[in-house]
């Protein structure tokens, strides 16, 4: 869970930084106001050693001040939308594997 000093919804757009568990960095951009609270964070890393791809994403949900991964509720159990697979083999495995490690917002 991130908590920002600012409410996202005072800004025309909002840049989150983010890395994942290999330090591998890259934004995503956040636009308040188009009728989601949710913004998905993902990446593709190739291990050519392996020969194989590993795809990371996490979706976040947007509440007031406070950006934590987004979830949904099915039969009384939380499924976080969060994890990685790999291309070929496909190994599932779930965890954050991206955070967020900075926010800025713009105006315009």
């Amino acid at each position: 869970m991130v908590t920002l000093s600012q409410d996202p919804s005072k800004f025309a757009r909002v840049e989150f930084t983010c890395v994942t568990d290999d330090n591998e960095q890259f934004t995503v951009d956040y636009v308040p106001g188009l009728g989601t609270t949710r913004f998905v964070a993902s990446c593709a890393r190739v291990n050519f050693g392996s020969g194989q791809v590993f795809l990371k994403t996490r979706a976040y949900e947007v509440s007031g001040r406070t950006v934590n991964t987004a979830n949904d509720t099915v039969n009384g159990n939380k499924y976080w939308h969060s994890g990685q697979v790999s291309v070929p083999g496909g190994s599932l495995s779930n965890g954050d594997r991206i955070k967020i490690v900075r926010a800025v917002g713009y105006m315009s």
